[in-house]
This record gives structure tokens, sequence and C-alpha cells, in this order.
């Protein structure tokens, strides 16, 4: 057992001293890669940073940018969607999450916030069927049940 264990210990020492410095210096001797300035995920990313700083209206600037290079960007939708809803914009906030619903049927936060905002907009029939998409594929979601609970508890006082 003290064999294997020196064995093991010579192979640690080795490649500490011969193979980590080699694939050191050979990884720092490539420029690292320019970043496109009109790559979609660059624009996104911008959107991701604008968005968490609460710069809903660079954010929204940002994703239309990264929407127009990959129209089939469904994240960059929601984010923007996102951004419309937080911007009290709920008609392009709809529009936004039509279309990641359209290019993600199964992307459940895009059916709440959509739900979330038909609720705004006065159409709670529609809030509810969103609502009732999510607990079709998640019985049990939380979050989900809370919202229907709200939207019904609006649809009594209304």
């Amino acid at each position: 057992m003290k064999k294997l264990y020196i064995i093991f210990l010579y192979a640690i020492i080795f490649v500490s001293i011969t193979i980590i410095p080699a694939v050191a210096r050979n990884k720092f001797k490539t420029e690292p890669p320019i970043l496109n300035e009109n790559s979609a995920s660059l624009q996104s990313g911008k959107g991701f940073l604008a968005e968490l700083k609460g710069d809903y209206k660079s954010a929204i600037e940002y994703f239309s940018n990264a929407i127009e290079l990959n129209p089939q960007d469904a994240i960059s939708y929601h984010e923007r969607g996102l951004c419309y809803y937080y911007l009290n914009n709920y008609p392009n906030a709809l529009k936004d999450f039509d279309k990641t619903i359209s290019l993600n049927p199964s992307d459940i936060d895009a059916f709440g916030n959509r739900s979330l905002t038909k609720m705004q907009l006065g159409d709670y029939e529609g809030a509810i069927k969103d609502i009732d998409e999510i607990l079709k594929l998640y019985p049990d979601y939380p979050k989900a049940l809370k919202q229907k609970e709200m939207i019904l508890e609006k649809m009594k006082n209304k």
C-alpha cells in the first residue's frame, strides 16, 4: 500500500512539474478570440446586463438587436417582453411573450409572464388559460397555483 502511495505521489509531482506548465505556456501563446460586436449572443448578453441594472430601455434595444441578428432567439424575445412589462408597455410585452411561446411552446415562464400581462390588460380568462397550460405540464407547480388564485380573486373583485 505504501508503495502505491509513493508511486501516486511521484505521478502528481511529475504532472505538476512537467505537464501543467507546458499546457499553460501553450494556452497563453494564443490571442483571445475577438468578440464580434454584431453577434446575437453578445447583444443578448449586453441586454441581460442592462436588464439587471434596471436599464430596461437599453435592454430592449440590445435584445432587439439580438432578435434582428437571430430571429429564432426565443430567450431574447422573452427577456425583451419582460423589459416591456417592467415599463408597463403591456401590448409589446404580450407580443414578445406570444412569439416566445410560438418558438418554444414548453416555456412555462413565458406562459406565466404572458398570463400576468393579460391580467394587466384585463383579459382574465386569457390569463387563466395560460396558467392552465402550465398546470397541464406541472399540476402541482406552486407558482402557477398561486398565480391562478390571484387571477381568480381579481376576477371576483372586478
